[in-house]
């Protein structure tokens, strides 16, 4: 199963760093992957997905965020959580009962050194 960055930040932050810290709405499988930036897009990379943490929401605090915000790709708790309510939908990011937060690693170090900026330049990274 793909696994769609719609977010630009996060994306070229993963493209960049070999690694991302992502929340997700849904649990999904993890281990080996491949990512894209949107629904039916071309595959960008083969990437490792590890479940990090399960938190309960809406009851999530600020802290569970914060404590991932150095591999997230956003300068701040508050931009993070803006980019979560403006791709799932604010009402459903509030309402949700439960979010994930996973570790997508890039599988292929020299496809990271080869191809990163020139996938940024061309604005594959467009859509988080």
């Amino acid at each position: 199963m793909v696994l769609i960055f719609k977010s630009k930040k996060a994306l070229d932050f993963l493209l960049k760093h070999g690694e991302v810290v992502t929340f997700r709405l849904h649990e999904r499988k993890t281990g080996k992957d491949w990512i894209t930036d949107r629904r039916g897009g071309k595959k960008i990379a083969d990437v490792e997905v590890i479940l990090f943490e399960e938190v309960r929401m809406p009851s999530y605090r600020a802290s569970e965020f914060q404590k991932y915000i150095n591999k997230s790709g956003f300068d701040s708790v508050k931009e993070w959580w803006d980019e979560i309510a403006k791709i799932n939908g604010f009402s459903k990011f509030m309402n949700a009962e439960k979010g994930y937060f996973y570790l997508v690693r890039l599988l292929h170090r020299q496809w990271l050194r080869q191809n990163a900026a020139e996938v940024v330049e061309r604005g594959e990274g467009d859509a988080p």
